[in-house]
Formats: structure tokens, sequence, C-alpha cells
């Protein structure tokens, strides 16, 4: 069930001037849903992935702004397939264990899915990830979570910029 505070939020139409805020908001109320360390939101150009919003409850992993190659993250896959994407431990995935970002900082569980643009094509990403692994899959009800966040993320936000 996706708590009120949340609900209330994705209602809200931010000012343009506050848009960072409501993200903030949004992505910290993800990673207690989802009892995770970080939360993204992101926008995909070409090959590029450039953090537009990030929150985490273990010290800065990114900021926005900062830009990498989309092949160096884990929403590769989201892009490529256009569907939601999870791990509950990367470890366990042998192919995974060679991913840069596996490799780099040891990112164990994700949930990820696309903002899908007024064209329908991907025009960025929302995610959220921990260094722990999970004991259990993903459920359909946080599958959902996201996937709604997402929907609001693409109607709200300007991913031209």
């Amino acid at each position: 069930m996706i708590n009120t505070q949340l609900q209330q939020w994705l209602k809200i139409n931010p000012d343009p001037s506050a848009t960072g805020k409501w993200m903030t908001q949004i992505l910290k109320a993800g990673i207690d849903y989802y009892n995770l360390e970080t939360g993204i939101i992101s926008r995909v150009d070409n090959r590029d992935y450039h953090v537009l919003q990030a929150v985490s409850k273990i010290g800065k992993i990114v900021s926005p702004g900062e830009r990498f190659k989309l092949n160096n993250t884990y929403c590769e896959a989201v892009v490529r397939q256009h569907k939601t994407i999870t791990y509950i431990q990367i470890d366990n995935i042998p192919e995974m264990r060679l991913h840069p970002i596996y490799q780099s900082i040891q990112l164990e569980s994700y949930i990820g899915t696309p903002v899908m643009g007024k064209e329908g094509d991907v025009v960025g990403t929302v995610s959220f990830t921990s260094h722990n692994a999970r004991a259990m899959n993903f459920s359909p009800d946080e599958i959902q979570f996201i996937e709604i966040l997402a929907g609001r993320l693409g109607e709200v936000l300007d991913f031209t910029e």
C-alpha cells in the first residue's frame, strides 16, 4: 500500500521553482518505503545519464548535475528494456558482478523504472538502491509504487532542459 504522505505529494503540482524540493520529498518517501539507502531521479539523453536529484541516507553517493555514461549505470537495462528492473542481491548474478557500478561501489539491491516522455519515449529514470541485499523479491505493490511515481514525474518535470 502506498503511504498517505507520498500520495499527497504525488497530487501536488509543484511550482517550477520548487521542483527540487518536491523531488527530494518524494525520494525520501521512496527510500523509507523500500527501506533502501539511495534514491535518484535522472534524465537520459542518448547514452548519457544526468542526475536531476539524489537523496541518500548514507551520505552523498551522487549529486544533482552529475553526468555518467548510461552503460555505467544499472538504469541502462531500464532504458533498453523500457520496463521496471529489480535486483535483490546482485552478488548472486555472476554477469552483474562485472557491471561497472557493482565493481566500483557494490550496490546489491536495486529497483528502477523508466520515466516516459509525452512522445512515449524514455526521457529519464527513477531508482532506489542499497549496498545491502534484500531478503525477498520486490512485491507487486512495490513495483506499482515506482511506476506510479515515474508516471507522475513524467507529467510534472520538463526533461528537455
